[in-house]
């Protein structure tokens, strides 16, 4: 199965909402966050940092955050951080879990602290996860109409090692190689083996 975006920031959704720890959930900035005053903490803030697209990969790239407020006196900071920690452990063993099967997570996370950042006094933790899965490539499988149509003048040819066309195919067409490995001298009865099979 093949994950879109909507589908990899509904799940990260869904756990925020069944970790008892996690008060809201967030998609962007966590500056959009702090601007609109919202003030349901901790909170988890998933942004979108960038995605490759290979021959067949799919990355994505996003960077988590478990944040809390704190007070102006620090009295809880260290708290909050080490709760913003074990969030992130939690975080991390839920998304690495067999119920995940058609994607694969970086093997580690590497946490950076976040303290007293914006109106709320925020403090945390964050971390950049790298989604990976299988990316079909697959011109037949796009929604679109009328595509264009190949030429059979695509062909293959097939040489041997002189030079002298053996077939020719196009697309669709197989063929099958035989390869020796020893020459029966049908004369005398001998065999010889051939070193470099065709």
């Amino acid at each position: 199965m093949n994950y879109t975006l909507n589908k990899i920031v509904d799940i990260l959704a869904e756990y925020a909402a069944n970790d008892y720890r996690v008060n809201d959930f967030f998609f962007g900035d966590l500056w959009e966050y702090a601007e609109k005053k919202l003030d349901r903490f901790p909170v988890m803030i998933v942004t979108l940092k960038e995605s490759e697209i290979s021959e067949r990969l799919d990355r994505t790239i996003l960077q988590i955050g478990f944040f809390d407020r704190v007070d102006k006196g620090e009295a809880i900071e260290l708290g909050v951080l080490s709760d913003t920690k074990e969030m992130a452990k939690g975080f991390y063993t839920y998304i690495n879990s067999p119920s995940f099967k058609d994607f694969l997570i970086n093997s580690n996370l590497r946490l950076t602290s976040f303290t007293e950042r914006f109106d709320h006094e925020l403090s945390g933790h964050f971390f950049d996860i790298q989604i990976s899965q299988q990316f079909e490539n697959d011109v037949c499988a796009l929604p679109v109409s009328g595509m264009p149509t190949y030429s059979s003048s695509q062909l293959v040819t097939i040489v041997n090692q002189n030079g002298t066309v053996i077939a020719t195919l196009i697309g669709g067409q197989s063929y099958t190689v035989e390869e020796l490995t020893e020459i029966i001298d049908t004369i005398d009865g001998n065999t010889t083996t051939v070193i470099d099979p065709i």
